[in-house]
């Protein structure tokens, strides 16, 4: 895994994937060239404003939309080890999917 730093000078951990099966959710991701501006809020991009691919939807996101992280295990991409960059609304869906199954985890702990 090696880091690259993000619009703002924030470090983003940036995942290199262990095989090359890991590399199949790339094949939906929407291609750079159909995509003019962000999906989320609408900027256009240029030279200075990049693109960035939410690596659970496919969508193509300014920074300031898809700068969060979430651990690859969470999303199903091996362990928590890799990180990876999510839009805001696959963001919240993983957050809520996440306190569901926690909750019917910790609710099934004394069941036999």
């Amino acid at each position: 895994m090696f880091s690259k730093t993000g619009g703002r000078g924030v470090s983003m951990p940036i995942s290199k994937p262990d095989s090359d099966s890991s590399n199949d959710y790339k094949k939906y991701w929407m291609p750079d060239d159909q995509c003019k501006e962000c999906y989320e809020c609408g900027i256009l991009f240029t030279t200075f404003k990049r693109r960035h691919h939410c690596r659970l939807c496919g969508q193509i996101f300014c920074y300031d939309c898809c700068s969060d992280v979430i651990s690859g295990k969470i999303a199903g991409y091996g362990d928590a080890e890799v990180r990876l960059r999510v839009c805001k609304y696959c963001l919240q869906s993983k957050s809520k999917h996440q306190k569901v199954e926690r909750k019917r985890s910790n609710t099934n702990k004394g069941l036999i």
